[in-house]
This record gives structure tokens, C-alpha cells and sequence, in this order.
């Protein structure tokens, strides 16, 4: 039995009307969200490790993005974050959950006042994904654009028609190699920001419709950084400039990681994904 990699994926209204809501359609890839099961495949695969659970029994991993409220008793969180906006973020009593690691402090602290173990281990897992698989490996691209907008997804029709957005449902790929190019990235795309930091590229949050703070505060302290000025509009992102860089070292996330949860590829009937092993690193992980 495989170990479920979990990513959220919701599912697009077949019609704009609120009463209509409950009819959904496809199920969306946002790309931020989409980095979860990429990065955990990367690491894997520079481990030597395949997806079977070495317990052999149903086993579950959350890793990028806000999705504690999705967690159910057994999971294991490695990176995952409190989602502000949810009434009730943690839905597992004390004892029940697994935790390896959060994105911040915030998260840690709501996490451990209602009784869970948390260790002091902070970062969201998109951070590795240059350090795991090589199609991300875009540090020092040459700059092809001044700007690049990357809205949260609930923001995404504000900026249909913006000249320097991009859809937050692209490609990651697409997505990671954009923001490379670019000399400034501004969004309310929390992932948009984090890739910003792999690449070195200057960046500034823009306030979102939807959105709450909280995410981004835990993802700023969890990498060493005070919550900076939101921009509240793109003209206002210029006039700002750039938030202040990252301060993360990627090892104790890195030796958080739950490898006991997977069995070893060679051991494994299926092995690691083929698709990984082409992307791995040479140098692992370091």
C-alpha cells in the first residue's frame, strides 16, 4: 500500500450563481499546492526511497500548503500550515497526529495550545524543491521580464487581463521558470513568494480579497522575517520594492522528513516513481 501524498485540489463551480455553487466541476490544480507531492516524489527519490508505506498499512503525508483542516487522525504533517480562514483548523485531538514539522511559529503555537507535539521545525517544503529535483534547478536564469504577477487563486479573475499576470492554475514548471526570469514578483499567491525566495528574485505581497494574514505571517517568521507591508495594488508593489530575504537553512527540515514512514525502492514491488528518478540530483539533497 502506498503512502498518500496529500495536495488539496478543489473543485471549480460548473456555474457562477451562489445557489449553484454545489454543482462543481474539474477538479483545479493550483500550482502552489501541486509542490507538495512534487517535492516529497524529489526527496524520495534522493533517498532511494519508493511511496509503499514500510508499514504496509494505509499510511497519509501533508506537506505544502494550509491544509491542517484536512487532517485526519494517524496522518503525518510534515510543513503543513493553519489555514486563518477555517473556523476550526485542527479537527485531531492531541495525540492523534503525527507532526514532523510546520511551516511557522504561528502554526506551532495553535497547533501545541490544543495539546499537540510540534517540534520546533519550520518551512514550507516548496522551499526544497531546487535542492530536489532538477527541473527546478533555475537559480540565475537571465531576466526576461521587469514584472510578474501571481495572484492567489481566488483572486485570479481580478487579474484576467493584467498584462504581467499569470494563472495560478499553470503549470509549476511554467510557473517556477516565469518567476526565475523575472526581475520582481508581486501577488497574493503565498507560493508565489516562496518560489520567489528559491530563486533569489525580489518580491512583494499584495493584499488578496479572500485571503487571511495568517498564512503569511507563519510562512515570513518561519523564515526569519517580521510580516511586511502588504501592497495594495501592484503600482503601490513598486513604489515599495522588495520585503527583506529569506533566512532559511534547509537541513533541519531536510532531517525532519518522516523516511521511516517508506519502504526502500529496492525492497518495493513498484519502486520509486520513473518520472522522479530522471529528476533526481546528483548531490541529494544537500
Amino acid at each position: 500500500m502506498t503512502v498518500e501524498l496529500y495536495n488539496w485540489r478543489p473543485r471549480s463551480p460548473l456555474v457562477p450563481i451562489p445557489v449553484l455553487r454545489r454543482l462543481r466541476g474539474r477538479r483545479l490544480r493550483n500550482f502552489g499546492d501541486e509542490l507538495g507531492p512534487l517535492v516529497v516524489r524529489g526527496l524520495l527519490a534522493s533517498l532511494t526511497l519508493g511511496e509503499e508505506a514500510a508499514s504496509g498499512k494505509r499510511e497519509r503525508l501533508l506537506s505544502v500548503g494550509s491544509v491542517m483542516h484536512f487532517a485526519k487522525p494517524g496522518d503525518h504533517v510534515w510543513g503543513s500550515g493553519i489555514n486563518g480562514k477555517v473556523a476550526q483548523p485542527v479537527r485531531v485531538r492531541a495525540g492523534d497526529l503525527h507532526v514532523h514539522a510546520v511551516r511557522g511559529p504561528l502554526s506551532r503555537k495553535y497547533l501545541a495550545s490544543r495539546g499537540h507535539d510540534v517540534p520546533e521545525v519550520y518551512g514550507d517544503p516548496a522551499l526544497l524543491i531546487a535542492h530536489v529535483d532538477d527541473r527546478f534547478c533555475l537559480a540565475g536564469a537571465v531576466k526576461l521580464r521587469r514584472r510578474l504577477v501571481v495572484p492567489n487563486l481566488n483572486d485570479a479573475s481580478r487579474y484576467r487581463h493584467h498584462p504581467d499576470a499569470v494563472s495560478p492554475l499553470a503549470d509549476p514548471i511554467d510557473i517556477a521558470r516565469l518567476i526565475a526570469s523575472s526581475e520582481f514578483v508581486v501577488g497574493s499567491s503565498l507560493h508565489a513568494m516562496v518560489l520567489a525566495d528559491v530563486y533569489g528574485v525580489p518580491s512583494r505581497p499584495l493584499v488578496s480579497g479572500h485571503e487571511s494574514t495568517f498564512k503569511y505571517e507563519d510562512y515570513y517568521s518561519g523564515t526569519g522575517r517580521e510580516l511586511p507591508e502588504f501592497a495594495l495594488d501592484i503600482d503601490h508593489a513598486d513604489k515599495l520594492g522588495a520585503v527583506q530575504a529569506a533566512m532559511f537553512n534547509p537541513q533541519p527540515l531536510i532531517a525532519s522528513f518522516p523516511k521511516e514512514l517508506f519502504r526502500s525502492a529496492t525492497e518495493s514491488s513498484e519502486g520509486a516513481p520513473s518520472s522522479n528518478r530522471a529528476h533526481r540530483r546528483g548531490s541529494g539533497t544537500t
